[in-house]
């Protein structure tokens, strides 16, 4: 389970996230739905442990992952992996030493050996050559970039995967096999998904539970056939302009 409480976070000249406290079950498919993508970016960085809040404490199963003994943060931060919209690569590594990184870290005992039949066995899944293994990130397509950051992401097996514009960069085969992943994860109950996807309903449509995030940061949570009924227009505006209801 997740737990943000009372979560504020500022930038320098705004407030980003204010009093926002929220619960996701675990090894569900949650969807998230806001217009404020700023906010959407923010929480996501905060949940997967990349920056911590200006105050309130964000919790995995009961332990807050800013504020764990030391003993506990490797394990804490080996159950998180976030899926970036863009970018989240190291520009100046390779692509292999990109996937080493985290290998290395959470998995130290693990061999050279295991590490690259890993890598390998993704790189073939996700439709990846091996030959781009030592390309640096600048020189790869938009798609490969996106089906890197799946393959990176998936490396370390985590217990929560949070996706930022999932299909976004992927052609139709991409984003049907990326789609697919996803379901059947959900379907095998082994994994917790959050994700914000507003180019295409067809994620919120499947998911266990949707959160609706309002201007005035109010939650309204429901499945999305629920959803698309409620009557508040500020609901009704984010899910028809987010995800082109037509409601």
């Amino acid at each position: 389970m997740i737990n943000l409480k009372n979560i504020n976070l500022s930038s320098i000249d705004h407030k980003i996230i204010e009093n926002l406290s929220i619960e996701f079950e675990s090894k569900q498919l949650i969807g998230i739905l806001s217009d404020d993508y700023e906010f959407i970016q923010y929480m996501f960085r905060m949940i997967s442990g990349i920056i911590p809040p200006d105050d309130g404490g964000v919790y995995l199963n009961n332990v807050d992952i800013f504020n764990a003994p030391t003993n506990e943060i490797r394990n804490l931060r080996k159950q998180i992996s976030y899926v970036f919209h863009s970018g989240g690569l190291i520009s100046n590594l390779s692509l292999l030493e990109n996937f080493i990184l985290p290998l290395d870290y959470f998995y130290p005992d693990l061999s050279k050996v295991k590490k690259y039949e890993k890598i390998f066995s993704l790189m073939v899944e996700f439709g990846l050559e091996e030959k781009i293994l030592n390309e640096r990130p600048a020189v790869l397509t938009s798609s490969q970039k996106k089906l890197v950051l799946f393959v990176r992401a998936f490396l370390i097996e985590p217990s929560v995967i949070i996706y930022n514009n999932p299909f976004d960069f992927l052609n139709i085969r991409q984003k049907e096999f990326i789609e697919q992943k996803i379901l059947s994860y959900q379907k095998e109950k082994s994994v917790t998904q959050i994700f914000y996807n507003p180019i295409d309903k067809s994620l919120y449509d499947s998911a266990n539970i949707c959160y609706v995030i309002s201007d005035d940061k109010s939650i309204i949570q429901g499945s999305w056939k629920i959803l698309i009924k409620e009557e508040s227009p500020a609901i009704r505006n984010i899910i028809r302009n987010i995800a082109g209801e037509v409601i």
